[in-house]
């Protein structure tokens, strides 16, 4: 009988109790406000009146921005204004008259990015008025935002050669005989520090500026000497220091360019 009564008396108490609580029309606990102290699923730090946090804000704020994806690839075209002088530091039997000049320049270049580093490659056309110069160079840069304004500095290096020479260009020691500027070849390398800024227009779209400093180390190989008679050969070689020996230069070259970008990514 007393182990019966164990079992039915809490039982009694409990329905006796809920039906109290309910006669008297008392309501269930209002929902938690998942903004209010110790809630479960509060962000943490301060709220605003959405209940983000100042960290989510900042982030959409960031994204919302920079109007920029993750970007990975790059592709951008320049044209501006370029100065050369093949032999601005020193020279050796370069033997050419007119080694300075000043002209339009156009440049192609492609590569990837990752964060605020980029790398790649580019080709550049200084076509200037007493010479035209080739460049193929690689290039990296350091990129100091990933905000629509993206300013960066940045090196690059690599392979130069002229690729036509005015008559003007080469010595007049030889004014009788045929202008051999085109037989004259210049090549060697090239380094220097590029400084300039994107704008991204959209999260695809660029435009910006670049200026540009390097150091120029060219080779001049001897000409071919034309056919002719022993007397002509060696007037030709007396005359004219391009057909006696090879020569050298250390210059320096600047450029300013407006410039138009492609970025993709993610």
């Amino acid at each position: 009988m007393l182990s019966a009564l164990r079992f039915v008396l809490p039982s009694v108490f409990a329905v006796t109790v809920a039906a109290s609580a309910q006669a008297q029309g008392l309501a269930p606990p209002p929902p938690i406000d998942p903004s209010s102290p110790g809630a479960p699923n509060r962000p943490s730090g301060p709220v605003n009146e959405d209940g983000k946090s100042t960290t989510q804000q900042l982030d959409e704020s960031e994204k919302k921005d920079s109007g920029r994806n993750f970007e990975l690839f790059y592709l951008n075209g320049d044209v501006g204004l370029s100065y050369i002088s093949l032999d601005s530091f020193s020279q050796t039997n370069l033997a050419l008259q007119k080694t300075n000049s000043l002209g339009p320049a156009f440049s192609v270049g492609a590569g990837l990015r990752l964060l605020i580093l980029s790398a790649g490659v580019r080709m550049k056309l200084n076509q200037l008025s007493a010479f035209s110069l080739w460049q193929l160079n690689a290039e990296v840069a350091f990129h100091f935002t990933e905000s629509k304004f993206d300013p960066y500095i940045g090196l690059h290096g690599g392979y130069s050669f002229v690729g036509a020479l005015s008559g003007s260009s080469v010595d007049p020691g030889n004014a009788g005989a045929t202008n051999p500027s085109s037989d004259v070849s210049v090549r060697g390398f090239n380094g220097g520090m590029d400084l300039g800024f994107d704008y991204y227009l959209s999260s695809i779209f660029s435009i910006g500026v670049n200026a540009e400093g390097e150091a120029l180390f060219l080779k001049r190989p001897p000409v071919p000497i034309p056919a002719g008679t022993p007397q002509d050969v060696a007037d030709k070689i007396k005359s004219q220091p391009l057909y006696a020996n090879s020569g050298s230069s250390a210059g320096f070259g600047a450029a300013g360019f407006l410039r138009i970008g492609l970025h993709l990514g993610l």
